[in-house]
């Protein structure tokens, strides 16, 4: 996409997420991000190449919805988003989810087909311990892909810390190859809140292959992103 059509496109997907979060009313989120890779299941998707973000997060009544828009940096790439979930708060500490996402790509992915994902969830947390588990199925692919993320938080003042690990397991959702345990990932997320709405998180990451499937689809790979949050 040539530079103009770029950015044309990243201010016009930015008003129309703020526009739909203000619409949505209170709890509504809106996310712009920038990471310096696109690593996903321990994939650098991108082959070296950074995406920048523009996501809406819009409660309405007990779903809620999530509009994710991604355009690749130094490569043509595109992929749009669109998420319902149902969330349920069983505990004062545990909350669980169901979530379906649709999926549109177009550039240097392709010729990967659009997408149909569903999944569940379980968090976590308590003190300085978090934990997150779940499992999503891809109509495409036809396989399941499963993420174990345990987490230690810490916060001084107007700063939090996340320290975390995650383990993947792949059935068919990656490739054959990268059957079973196929990835550990180590980060850490740094974040300062700005005002009492909004939030800049700083990430480092880092990812490598489990067993002997280094470089057939996963990889060793390090990234940083960078992320501004606005609560309405």
């Amino acid at each position: 996409m040539p530079g103009k059509s770029l950015k044309r496109a990243l201010c016009l997907t930015i008003l129309c997420a703020f526009c739909l979060a203000a619409f949505a009313g209170p709890d509504a989120v809106v996310a712009v991000s920038m990471a310096s890779r696109y690593v996903t299941e321990g994939r650098d998707n991108l082959a070296g190449n950074g995406i920048g973000v523009i996501e809406a997060i819009l409660p309405l009544g007990p779903l809620q919805f999530d509009v994710w828009r991604g355009e690749g940096v130094g490569v043509h790439y595109n992929e749009m988003q669109v998420a319902a979930e149902l969330p349920w708060q069983a505990t004062k500490h545990t909350r669980f989810g169901f979530k379906v996402t649709r999926f549109w790509f177009d550039g240097a992915l392709s010729p990967i087909t659009d997408d149909t994902e569903a999944e569940v969830y379980v968090t976590f947390v308590q003190g300085r311990f978090g934990l997150l588990a779940h499992a999503y199925y891809s109509t495409d692919a036809g396989g399941f892909y499963t993420n174990i993320r345990p987490s230690a938080l810490f916060s001084a003042g107007n700063l939090s810390f996340e320290a975390w690990a995650e383990l993947g397991g792949n059935r068919d959702y990656v490739s054959g190859e990268a059957n079973g345990i196929n990835h550990l990932a180590l980060g850490l997320d740094s974040s300062a809140d700005l005002t009492p709405a909004t939030s800049l998180t700083l990430t480092v990451s880092a990812s490598a292959p489990l067993g002997h499937r280094d470089g057939a689809t996963t990889e060793h790979v390090g990234w940083i992103g960078l992320a501004f949050l606005h609560r309405f």
